[in-house]
């Protein structure tokens, strides 16, 4: 009789534990829902991007800024859909220009949209996609959308590598790698779950960023000249302006930096592409007292472009882009 309680206990205890667990892990899935919640990402067969979102699906990010917004039936984060319409200008480049850390009405896309006088903009800016990496893709990239305007690609950081210039021009930087296996992917699409591996993934790349930035080599102008002639040659291939639009922390630049903007603004003159440097506006809005990077939950000036620096911009687009002839 004693044993047969002692059972009971334990399986009655057995029971409350595996429902708290069940209750504790629904009530952190539904909190990680509304504060890391990206879609999976799928390869890109078509190779303008490495990779592209799951189509029309709701995102939320809360660890850096306060991002949300749908991606769009390509798989972008897009506020509209893309049917094979024209417009004037494609906005290429990395999450800074995908913005996925502010509100879909806050990127630079959308700014820019609010604020030109006719002219629209389509962002196919995806996270990890470095300036090189949008180099490898650009040729498909134009292809697929063929802007009537202009396109604008985007750099914050003008220590570009030997190996990511030679590997842009041949085609073998090796492409950001997504999830193939299903199971994998049902996983990734658990909040919780999805949260933690980003957390994990954050430390690894964190630990080999640092590693990498001990190795840096003075910038190959040798190399540089050779990239910037190739996206050149798509300028003339298909018949767009080429903007180039360099941001960075106003903190960050010093002597050797500016030696490299002169360097990247000269050889984009040489080339015909036009060089739009950022920092004096942002420089000018830090002394007002209003930060380009950063949000209220992370430290002003670091990370991510913040609703102002979007704004300032896609402010600057507009004045380039109107002003402009192509």
């Amino acid at each position: 009789m004693k044993r047969e309680k002692s059972v009971k206990k334990t399986v009655k205890f057995i029971l409350k534990l595996a429902a708290s667990a069940i209750i504790s892990a629904a009530f952190l899935c539904t909190v990680c829902y509304f504060y890391y919640n990206l879609p999976v990402h799928f390869t890109n067969e078509k190779g303008y991007t490495d990779y592209l979102w799951e189509t029309d699906k709701q995102y939320y990010k809360c660890t850096e800024g306060y991002g949300s917004g749908k991606t769009n039936n390509e798989g972008l984060l897009n506020a509209v859909d893309y049917t094979g319409q024209k417009f004037d200008v494609l906005l290429v480049g990395s999450s800074q220009f995908e913005g996925q850390c502010v509100k879909q009405s806050e990127t630079i896309a959308s700014y820019y949209n609010e604020m030109s006088d006719g002219s629209f903009a389509y962002s196919m800016g995806v996270s990890g996609h470095d300036f090189c990496r949008c180099v490898q893709n650009l040729d498909k990239a134009l292809e697929r959308y063929q802007p009537e305007e202009c396109t604008v690609l985007e750099i914050s950081n003008l220590l570009l590598k030997e190996e990511d210039m030679d590997g842009a021009l041949n085609g073998e930087i090796a492409k950001l790698n997504s999830v193939e296996n299903k199971y994998i992917i049902m996983l990734e699409k658990i909040p919780l779950l999805r949260h933690l591996y980003n957390q994990m993934d954050n430390v690894l790349h964190k630990n080999v960023s640092s590693r990498a930035s001990e190795q840096e080599e003075p910038l190959n102008t040798e190399k540089l000249e050779a990239l910037i002639q190739y996206v050149s040659s798509l300028k003339d291939k298909y018949g767009t302006r080429i903007v180039i639009v360099y941001h960075q922390t106003p903190e960050l630049v010093d002597e050797t930096q500016k030696a490299y903007e002169q360097e990247w603004s000269l050889l984009c003159s040489k080339y015909g592409i036009e060089w739009l440097n950022v920092l004096e506006d942002f420089e000018s809005s830090a002394e007002n007292g209003v930060y380009c990077y950063g949000f209220i939950n992370t430290l002003p000036q670091k990370g991510h472009l913040n609703k102002n620096g979007n704004k300032i911009i896609a402010e600057r687009l507009c004045e380039a882009v109107s002003g402009g002839k192509r």
